[in-house]
């Protein structure tokens, strides 16, 4: 295991806390695999295309000293038992209680939280004090802030790109002569659930059928960055208010209720005029799935869903999108 590598803590659920990982004196890497998995996979049998492609990605990487998962999908909580021996014994299943709104969800929350600070100190990490937590906690949180403030400056998929980077590496690496893009086109809103590297060529098909991505509200996206921390919260307990801006703010389908999901998607149409919403989905994901009925009868634009199963899902897509394009021209 190289020396740049030891400590790496492998996760992909953004209801898990960098911060935390980082606090432990470890190195939180979120992963985007580059495809989902293929039929050539090991996990390709009864698992859906994206846990197959995070399975393949762990096992292809040696330098990891942990891999976290949670319950928030039926797939993501079958990982640790899908990984061979040598590795599932690196991993840790969070819960993530679907009910959120009560005292009770909130603090299994925290208390799961506290059970992965055990396991990161077992792989390696040491338990940070409430002055090292909030220090961790305010410097991931001005990255968060500087990249957004860089959101409408970027080509939209560079911009996902750079997010993605930062979740798997903590830094903001964004080259000069990339900063300055003019946004033009019908603006597209992405939604839905976790994107690959291969995906994102979904960005370019948008731009040549006339449109532009001005929001990314996929799992991959803005959707999922935890709302900004209070300074004066973070002074009296930095955990506690690392679990409000995770666990209390960040809008998703497998909350229940999920009603402040749509309450975002309404906020954000509005903000960026939003003229049409694609939904991007891996098949088996029942949340997403599940929402497509009630998406259409509530938004007030036209709603596109496609899948990313199968061999070159975008590509397989193209004539779709473009159809779609045309019909919000």
């Amino acid at each position: 295991m190289s020396a740049k590598n030891v400590g790496r803590i492998l996760y992909s659920c953004p209801f898990v806390p960098m911060e935390w990982i980082a606090a432990h004196g470890l190195h939180p890497a979120r992963i985007l695999p580059g495809e989902a998995g293929a039929n050539t996979s090991p996990y390709s049998q009864g698992t859906c295309s994206f846990l197959a492609g995070i399975l393949d990605e762990i096992e292809r990487d040696g330098d990891f000293s942990g891999a976290v998962f949670t319950t928030v999908c039926d797939q993501m909580r079958r990982a640790p038992e899908c990984l061979h021996r040598a590795k599932s014994d690196r991993s840790f299943l969070l819960n993530v209680p679907s009910t959120w709104k009560t005292d009770a969800s909130r603090n299994l929350y925290i208390s799961e939280l506290q059970r992965l600070g055990r396991f990161l100190v077992r792989s390696g990490g040491a338990s940070p004090t409430s002055e090292g937590l909030a220090r961790v906690m305010l410097e991931y949180d001005e990255k968060r802030t500087s990249l957004l403030s860089l959101r409408d400056k970027l080509d939209p998929r560079r911009f996902t790109e750079a997010l993605a980077n930062f979740h798997g590496s903590g830094d903001v690496e964004i080259e000069a002569e990339y900063i300055g893009y003019k946004r033009s086109g019908t603006p597209i809103a992405l939604l839905g659930g976790p994107l690959t590297r291969s995906a994102l060529s979904l960005f370019e098909v948008i731009s040549m059928a006339g449109g532009h991505v001005a929001l990314d509200g996929t799992e991959t996206g803005e959707r999922t960055l935890p709302r900004p921390f209070l300074r004066d919260k973070l002074e009296e307990d930095p955990l506690q208010e690392m679990a409000d801006a995770y666990f209390g703010h960040i809008p998703d389908t497998s909350r229940r209720p999920n009603d402040d999901l749509y309450g975002w998607i309404d906020r954000e149409v509005e903000a960026r005029a939003i003229q049409g919403v694609i939904l991007v989905r891996h098949l088996w994901c029942d949340n997403w799935h599940g929402e497509v009925g009630r998406l259409r009868e509530h938004l007030e634009v036209p709603l596109l869903e496609i899948d990313l199963g199968g061999a070159e899902p975008v590509v397989r897509n193209r004539t779709r999108v473009q159809a779609f394009m045309e019909i919000l021209r």
